[in-house]
């Protein structure tokens, strides 16, 4: 008996060290990236790691797995959003509510091309450095929880005189 404990216990372990937590129908951020360009459209990003002070920046995120209810008008979503930012010290600096969206998408939706994005702005007294922005998005229909983070750096703005 204690040696079929201990097998079991031992494919139970080698189990999940293997096989990741994580199904392939989870909700789940699959690209996260920030640009000094707004994204119009799926795929569309031009990655940027280094902004400036006073500089504009978006987030772009590609989603998979966000559950949609399909009704003959389109479909329908329920996802909130939150951004939030830590220093390198992992001291939070900003974080906020960045999307709350129950509604109806007037299209049908391709579930393998859905994105958000969210437009940022370096305050000026933003101090030089590095900075993590991590992405948290809720589907509010099953309560599934996708995390994703990326790095970035602010630097001085360069004056001429």
């Amino acid at each position: 008996m204690k040696k079929l404990f201990l097998i079991l216990l031992i494919i139970l372990l080698v189990g999940c060290a293997t096989f990741p937590n994580r199904n392939k129908d989870d909700l789940r951020i699959d690209k996260i990236l920030l640009s000094n360009k707004e994204p119009e459209e799926y795929g569309d990003y031009e990655r940027q790691k280094i902004f400036e002070h006073s500089q504009i920046f978006w987030v772009y995120a590609e989603v998979n797995n966000l559950t949609t209810k399909h009704i003959d008008e389109g479909d329908r979503i329920n996802v909130v959003g939150y951004i939030i930012i830590k220093d390198s010290n992992n001291n939070i600096m900003a974080s906020g509510l960045v999307l709350d969206y129950e509604g109806l998408i007037k299209v049908r939706l391709n579930p393998d091309e859905i994105y958000f994005t969210q437009r940022l702005y370096v305050p000026e007294e933003t101090i030089e450095g590095k900075y993590i922005l991590q992405l948290e998005i809720i589907d509010e229909y099953t309560n599934e929880i996708a995390i994703a983070i990326t790095m970035f750096r602010v630097k001085n703005k360069i004056v001429y005189i």
